[in-house]
């Protein structure tokens, strides 16, 4: 739950400063425009993912339990792509 709400934050906070870095520095916001707003959402994903998983486990345990143990490896995969390499690579 912790890093859900983490996660919400970051993307809020990411949105509002983009939102003010356009209104305030035109030309900066014109150049970097993709690049802020790729590395404010592929950031602030990890986090959300985790927080879910986690919300996921308390809420239903036992499902999620027997889904992760029966699909590990896909499992582990998509964690690791979502969580860990696109934030290394944005």
């Amino acid at each position: 739950m912790n890093l859900l709400c983490i996660g919400t934050l970051f993307l809020i906070s990411g949105v509002l400063i983009n939102l003010r870095i356009k209104k305030y520095f035109i030309e900066f916001y014109r150049e970097h425009k993709t690049t802020l707003w790729s590395a404010t959402f592929f950031l602030s994903i990890p986090l959300v993912l985790r927080g879910f998983v986690d919300v996921m486990r308390i809420r239903k345990e036992s499902f999620f339990q027997t889904w992760i143990n029966e699909n590990n490896y896909l499992f582990a995969v998509i964690f690791y792509v979502a969580g860990d390499l696109i934030p290394l690579l944005s």
